[in-house]
This record gives C-alpha cells, sequence and structure tokens, in this order.
C-alpha cells in the first residue's frame, strides 16, 4: 500500500476527525473536487464498476446514480464495521475495493433492492423476461449442424 493508500485507510478508521473521515470517503466514492466537479480516480472506478456489474438487469437499468448513492450508503456501514487491522492489512486499495464492493453487492442485494424500492415478484419477473421465450433462434441449430457437418 502507498502512502496515498495508507492515509485514506488511516481516515477511514479515525471517525472522531470528521472533516479528515469524510474526505477519506469522497475520495473513495466521488474522487476529487476540481473546478466545480468531481474528479473520479482508481478507487471510485473499482467501487462503480463492480455496482455496474452486480446491478446491470433490466430493472437496474436507468438508475445508475440511485443505484450507487444506495450502494455507498451501505457500502460505508459495512466499511465501519471492518477492523482497522483489516484495513491496514490491505496491500492495494483499488483491487480490494472492488472485490469488497461486488462481494458486498451481491451478498446484500435483497437488502439494497428494498431500499431502491424494488420487491421480489419484480425480480422473479425480470428474471423469467430475460430468458427470453420457448422459441429457438434457427442461426443456433444452423451453427450446430455446422459443426456436426465439418466432422
Amino acid at each position: 500500500m502507498n502512502i496515498r493508500e495508507q492515509q485514506i485507510i488511516e481516515a477511514l478508521i479515525d471517525r472522531e476527525d470528521v472533516i479528515r473521515h469524510n474526505k477519506a470517503l469522497e475520495i473513495l466514492f466521488h474522487g476529487t473536487y476540481k473546478e466545480g466537479k468531481f474528479v473520479k480516480n482508481g478507487f471510485v472506478n473499482a467501487v462503480e464498476n463492480a455496482v455496474r456489474q452486480c446491478f446491470s438487469g433490466t430493472l437496474y437499468r436507468g438508475r445508475f446514480e440511485e443505484i450507487y448513492v444506495t450502494f455507498e450508503t451501505e457500502f460505508y456501514k459495512y466499511l465501519t464495521k471492518v477492523k482497522p487491522e483489516t484495513l491496514r492489512s490491505i496491500d492495494k486499495l483499488e483491487n480490494w475495493l472492488y472485490i469488497a464492493s461486488r462481494n458486498f453487492a451481491n451478498s446484500h442485494r435483497k437488502h439494497i433492492n428494498e431500499a431502491l424500492g424494488i420487491v421480489e415478484t419484480e425480480i422473479k419477473s425480470d428474471i423469467c423476461l430475460d430468458r427470453g421465450t420457448d422459441a429457438k433462434p434457427q442461426d443456433d441449430e444452423d451453427s450446430f449442424n455446422d459443426i456436426v457437418d465439418e466432422k
């Protein structure tokens, strides 16, 4: 872990220094504020990529900002429970954030969906809709025949 990552981790652990703690959260989840906007960094990209990957179905389409804010809130609660020794032992913060975000999203999907107002019946119907119809595309059958004919 480099010095910058160590500083962010220490600020994240130290909730007594509210300004420093909030700045670390801002850097992790939004980036650095410059010229009236946030400039993303590798930490933000890692978390955003994990969230995009885990919440990419039709139920989530067009709702990334809402999903990200909800995820950020829930993931922050998780980060406050991680032991300081664990955080200090992170080798590459960017990689750890991606893996931890992805694992958290997958294991807390139901809770995040509830916070987003997505109910279980919508999820089941979305899964069914994503699987398509019973009709098989002709291309698949033709491709299979081509492979069999080549042998």
